[in-house]
């Protein structure tokens, strides 16, 4: 799996400009320079065929417990599926 993003650098740039007093003065301008970033890793899913009809709402918490640990690392569980990055 592959994700693309960008990373933001501030910057800041100081410019003169003359004023409505008739004097220079430096004013600072800010700006972010945008570098794209790509970051990269595995994803496993695994599909639950379990018939959640036969659990009672404790079983049913308990066995996506047990599918999350199956999959190991920070899993979601969602529509019989569980997965993790």
């Amino acid at each position: 799996m592959q994700a693309h993003g960008y990373e933001a650098i501030r910057h800041i740039y100081y410019e003169k400009q003359r004023g409505g007093d008739g004097k220079v003065h430096t004013i600072a301008v800010e700006w972010y320079e945008y570098l794209p970033v790509i970051g990269t890793g595995e994803i496993y899913m695994d599909e639950d065929t379990n018939d959640d009809a036969a659990l009672t709402p404790t079983e049913r918490r308990s066995h996506i417990a047990d599918r999350l640990c199956d999959v190991g690392g920070s899993g979601v569980y969602r529509r019989h599926i569980a997965s993790h990055l």
